[in-house]
């Protein structure tokens, strides 16, 4: 389940914390099986599943009532979706730590609604690199 709200995981000090919205379900239409990591740029949530081997893409501007805008999923070639574990975007490109797969793979996110593989680097890359991306300062897997 995701949660989107204001003040959410942080200590709540003289106030309250409110639920604002959800999103569930495994499989079609959402793939949320094993949700692993989301990154939030402006009005988008970016989330991948373990479980479900997806990338799914909502809407999020409202945030009572976030819009599915996309979704990719598929172990193997050419998406090296299984067992999505991170995921970090920046400009038109998210891109995907997959640790069954042992890949990181590059999606072109600039039509939201239709999020193909450009790039996939894979089976070079040993699964315990692949559980964390991370940038700043520099690009470390």
């Amino acid at each position: 389940m995701i949660w989107f709200g204001s003040g959410l995981g942080k200590k709540a000090t003289g106030g309250t914390v409110t639920h604002v919205g959800a999103i569930t379900g495994a499989g079609s239409p959402n793939y949320l099986n094993g949700a692993r990591d989301v990154f939030i740029v402006g009005n988008y949530a970016f989330i991948v599943s373990y479980s479900d081997d997806a990338l799914t893409i909502f809407d999020i501007s409202d945030p009572t009532n976030p819009v599915h805008k996309g979704v990719i999923t598929g172990a193997g070639s050419p998406n090296y979706l299984n067992g999505p574990y991170g995921i970090y975007v920046s400009g038109d490109y998210a891109y995907v730590a997959s640790a069954l797969d042992n890949a990181l793979t590059i999606f072109d996110i600039s039509d939201l609604v239709a999020t193909p593989a450009i790039k996939s680097l894979g089976r070079g890359l040993s699964s315990g690199l692949s559980q964390r991306i991370s940038f700043g300062g520099g690009v470390s897997i």
